[in-house]
């Protein structure tokens, strides 16, 4: 069941449980997001507010990242103010590496890495 299609019974649900967050100067409302930037700062100035947001919501976070920047990530979380440990304990947050998730066996994985965060 598609739970897009207007006449299946959880659309409504599923529209309804999507809260627009604002990301950066827009809101939006979509589960997923993809940006590029132009420097480390400069992200974590735009989706920091986006992830501390999602999570106060009860959203799930899944991030995929370079392994080389594990423990900046977490420590950047936390000066934002989110409890990285309890979200993590929860099963709320998720931290990958890129190798991990869309690097299996040195290759892309296109047609399977949606799939693979739930």
């Amino acid at each position: 069941m598609d739970p897009t299609d207007d006449k299946s019974i959880c659309a409504r649900e599923f529209r309804q449980s999507i809260r627009p967050i604002r990301l950066g100067d827009a809101m939006i409302s979509r589960p997923h997001i993809c940006g590029f930037f132009n420097s480390h700062d400069d992200e974590y100035r735009t989706v920091l507010p986006f992830i501390k947001e999602g999570l106060e919501c009860g959203k799930k976070a899944v991030h995929t990242i370079d392994p080389e920047r594990h423990d900046e990530h977490l420590e950047r979380l936390a000066r934002a103010g989110i409890d990285v440990v309890a979200a993590r304990e929860s099963s709320q947050f998720e931290l990958r590496s890129w190798a991990d998730t869309h690097l299996r066996n040195g290759r892309v994985r296109s047609g399977q890495n949606a799939g693979s965060v739930r």
